[in-house]
């Protein structure tokens, strides 16, 4: 297995993960208006399920970073400095950006689009906070967590050379981190954003580094195809699909009592049946990727995944300002039958239109792709730039990857 090949498989994720983002947006406000309704119980169930998302975007960026700069690749100075100057900007760019954008679509609206100069003065104090604590708008803390991770990872990249058969101890790590993070908001932080900080998601971003640094041995445990002619695989996958149903049902009854009687329980049944319930769904999803790709990647939903995959990050930047529109243009729908397929309407107008205007922005807007994240391949041509073109330092940034392929790279050992 070519340490830089391409998992596909990875990319279905990410498409799923993004569908689940646009799910959990197009239902939020269904579930509290609906709650004297009987279509109520389907609300709460599709957007508590959906909720996994954030953490397997989490873990996408934890496969990602080791899988391509693990342990086994040596990393000096030089290269760090590289590797910032090219990936940083990726994510602080688009999230200044949209932070901006997304202010101003707020003030807009406030202010009926009109200038109101004492209205502008409070939304333009209000900002350095807002994109300190990644509620410019709602969605956009995630990329807060990705900076953080990305301004870490050397200190996990040490660790994990440090500690080379480390193996399954980066998921206990991730557990510990995350559970020792949220007993000190509980006990002496009290943080008012506790999801923008990193440490919240920490085991699925460990469960992710894992499977990049030891990918071979990660494949093989979520395999169905090839290993449920072992006894100990049959065991394990039924364990793990057990766990992960009781703990989906147990997280989409706590949502459903809260929601029902409008009162918040205790705040372990929320961090448990989150931690448990988003990890477990990590894996089982996986499980059922690679099933149905072992099977052909020629369909037509493999495509459309896969561009959706691709697509993603310009998708979750764009789609809450679709969202927004969709509800500003149509007002007042009344809760019967057409209020569902209002609902599922604005679900996909978000996306369609997200990767519409994504692939007309890539098509007629010059560097586009240093905001809305790369280009799909299958565009590359004279039409579309080419990622190449738009990364920062790319003299320095080829030197690095000459002087990592340059370097042997070390054996992984679980």
């Amino acid at each position: 297995m070519s340490k830089n090949e391409n998992v596909n498989e990875l990319n279905v994720l990410r498409a799923i993960a993004i569908l689940g983002v646009l799910a959990v947006h197009a239902t939020s406000a269904s579930t509290l208006k609906l709650v004297k309704h009987d279509s109520f119980v389907v609300y709460n169930v599709i957007n508590t399920l959906a909720l996994f998302c954030v953490p397997a975007f989490v873990f996408l960026t934890g496969f990602t970073l080791f899988y391509h700069y693990g342990p086994g690749r040596r990393m000096r100075a030089g290269d760090w400095g590289d590797f910032y100057l090219r990936k940083l900007p990726q994510l602080i760019i688009p999230y200044v950006v949209f932070s901006v954008l997304y202010q101003l679509a707020k003030y807009g609206i406030a202010s009926g689009f009109t200038l109101d100069l004492a209205l502008l003065g409070q939304y333009a104090g209000k900002f350095g906070e807002n994109l300190r604590d990644g509620t410019a708008y709602p969605h956009l803390y995630y990329i807060l967590v990705a900076i953080q991770l990305y301004v870490m990872f050397p200190l996990f990249y040490y660790m994990a050379r440090r500690w080379p058969r480390i193996g399954l101890g980066l998921i206990a790590v991730g557990f510990a981190t995350q559970w020792f993070f949220f007993a000190l908001h509980r006990i002496e932080l009290h943080l008012p954003n506790k999801g923008t900080f990193a440490f919240t998601y920490f085991a699925p971003f460990m469960l992710g580094a894992f499977a990049g640094m030891y990918y071979p041995r990660f494949k093989a445990w979520v395999e169905l195809r090839k290993g449920w002619q072992k006894k100990g695989f049959r065991v394990g996958a039924v364990l793990l699909w057990t766990i992960w149903a009781a703990s989906a049902l147990t997280y989409i009854a706590v949502w459903h009592i809260t929601r029902i009687n409008n009162k918040a329980m205790h705040p372990l049944w929320y961090e448990a049946g989150y931690n448990v319930f988003t990890f477990t769904s990590i894996l089982v999803l996986l499980q059922g990727i690679y099933a149905w790709i072992g099977k052909g990647r020629s369909g037509r939903v493999y495509q459309a995944l896969d561009l959706i995959g691709t697509l993603s990050f310009g998708i979750y930047l764009i789609h809450p300002g679709m969202l927004l529109l969709y509800r500003k243009l149509s007002p007042g729908i009344p809760l019967t039958g057409i209020y569902h397929a209002w609902i599922a309407g604005g679900f996909i107008f978000a996306l369609i239109g997200s990767v519409v205007l994504l692939l007309l922005a890539y098509r007629f807007i010059p560097g586009a792709s240093v905001v809305l994240g790369k280009v799909p391949v299958r565009f590359i041509g004279r039409h579309y730039p080419s990622p190449a073109s738009i990364q920062a330092k790319p003299v320095q940034a080829e030197r690095s990857r000459s002087r990592i392929e340059a370097s042997k790279p070390e054996a992984n050992r679980a």
